[in-house]
């Protein structure tokens, strides 16, 4: 493990010249475990964290899971604005570690607000995909607020997750929101979908949505 974070650092450093600079001195963690829905790891599973601007985007840091499911990622802190996501058994430029499992991608980590130089991300929970039904939102609108963020907690595949997500981006027009919100998702059966979403008044709201052995269509009235 330790070999490829030193790799990873170095990989950094280099990449520095290419267009997202690094603080060489200032180290980011990041860490957690992954197991599968009765709590057993999954060990072998990749997972890396990426930093981007408007331009690049740099794989920073990456580890596969231990026999306990434990992974580790230490890296360099990226200098100005930047994106930080990671990415748990996904990975947009190449093919996953292992396709019968779910996927999640955690988003808009930043690093400005990270306490003691590391995030704990907890564990984290995949479930093989075969396992899926098809949980669709009807967005029903009796508020006059649009919604500007949806995040589906629980065991769900190909899932991005908004870490900061009571922030309220005001540098965007609130009808961009609408385009970019997932309605559609497939779970795994037998659970509790929670549905967190954040309207544009800034009002964070959730309500939890059973899924059973079909596909189910929930009407949420925001």
């Amino acid at each position: 493990m330790y070999k490829k974070l030193l790799l990873s650092i170095s990989t950094a450093l280099f990449l520095s010249g290419c267009g997202i600079d690094y603080d060489g001195t200032t180290k980011l963690i990041f860490e957690g475990r992954l197991t599968n829905p009765n709590g057993q790891p999954l060990p072998g599973i990749k997972v890396s964290t990426h930093v981007s601007n408007t331009y690049y985007n740099d794989e920073i840091s990456f580890d596969t899971t231990d026999s306990n499911g434990y992974y580790r990622m230490m890296f360099p802190k990226a200098d100005g604005i930047v994106n930080t996501e990671v990415q748990i058994n996904a990975s947009v430029y190449e093919q996953i570690d292992d396709a019968s499992y779910s996927s999640v991608t955690i988003v808009n980590i930043d690093q400005q607000l990270i306490n003691d130089y590391k995030i704990d991300m907890g564990t984290t929970q995949l479930y093989q995909k075969f396992d899926s039904v098809r949980l669709t939102l009807d967005l029903n609108n009796t508020s006059g607020s649009s919604i500007v963020k949806i995040n589906a907690l629980g065991l769900t595949d190909n899932n991005t997750i908004d870490y900061n997500f009571e922030k309220l981006y005001t540098n965007k027009k609130t009808d961009d929101y609408i385009y970019n919100i997932v309605t559609e998702y497939n779970v795994a059966k037998n659970q509790e979908v929670t549905i967190k979403y954040l309207l544009s008044n800034g009002t964070v709201n959730q309500v939890k949505v059973p899924v059973g052995q079909e596909n189910v269509t929930y009407k949420l009235n925001y």
